[in-house]
């Protein structure tokens, strides 16, 4: 259960990056999904797998909080530039001569 917490933090992070809050909601549809089968699959009683979906979700869910935090951080410092160099304001060319 600790590798499935460590892969949805990390996924959680990715999504945080990336998308708004909604895209929260087909995540933790294919986390259950993936949770139930897997608890199908292996056998287990009831209880193990929706234990496993609370920890999954509550670990996808601080992993979405951590990304946004990392995002804001990211264009608060300047750095969405991506590396590029500023442009200069005016397009025109110098004549010369």
């Amino acid at each position: 259960m600790l590798i499935l917490a460590i892969i949805s933090l990390l996924i959680g992070v990715i999504l945080g990056l990336r998308f708004k809050m909604i895209v929260l909601v087909p995540a933790f549809g294919l986390a259950l999904a993936l949770v139930a089968v897997r608890g199908i699959v292996m056998g287990e009683g009831v209880w193990r797998p929706v234990g496993t979906t609370v920890a999954v979700a509550t670990f996808l869910q601080l992993g979405y909080i951590c990304g946004s935090i990392l995002r804001i951080a990211f264009y608060r410092t300047g750095a969405a530039d991506h590396g590029r160099a500023s442009m200069p304001a005016s397009t025109e060319v110098p004549r010369s001569g």
